[in-house]
């Protein structure tokens, strides 16, 4: 019987549902690359782990760089107290919602300042950790 694929592993592909072990690639023979799907897994697992400090920043990175671009976006002062950030300090920093029952998501939880970020950020106030801790105290 004839091959339809074969990996360099060794798992080999006889029919058409054979096939299913190995990855899809439209411009390949069969519409499969010849590499099992496990093959390919590792080899991509493998290959990220290798290149990642070159262009994955991590998501604390891309977090941190939100962060201090909203910050920015919004004055970089404390609206309260008058706090500046100097490039460090973002940290400190809340976004407080004037009113509270227009606010559909936390920015903390986003990753990048796109345009849906940017129109809740209008929604919001820059205070210091401590002025916004006093605006909610009860």
């Amino acid at each position: 019987m004839i091959a339809l694929r074969e990996c360099s592993c060794g798992a080999t592909a006889y029919t058409q549902e054979d096939l299913e072990l190995f990855c899809k690639q439209p411009e390949c023979k069969y519409g499969r690359s010849n590499r099992c799907k496990k093959c390919q897994s590792i080899i991509a697992s493998d290959s990220y782990k290798r290149n990642k400090h070159k262009s994955y920043p991590s998501s604390a990175e891309r977090r941190r760089e939100m962060k201090r671009l909203a910050v920015e976006l919004k004055g970089g002062k404390c609206a309260n107290c008058g706090i500046e950030y100097n490039g460090e300090n973002a940290v400190i920093f809340d976004f407080h919602h004037l009113d509270p029952t227009q606010k559909d998501f936390s920015i903390s939880n986003k990753r990048r300042l796109t345009d849906e970020v940017i129109a809740e950020l209008n929604k919001c106030v820059l205070l210091c950790s401590n002025c916004h801790r006093m605006e909610h105290k009860a």
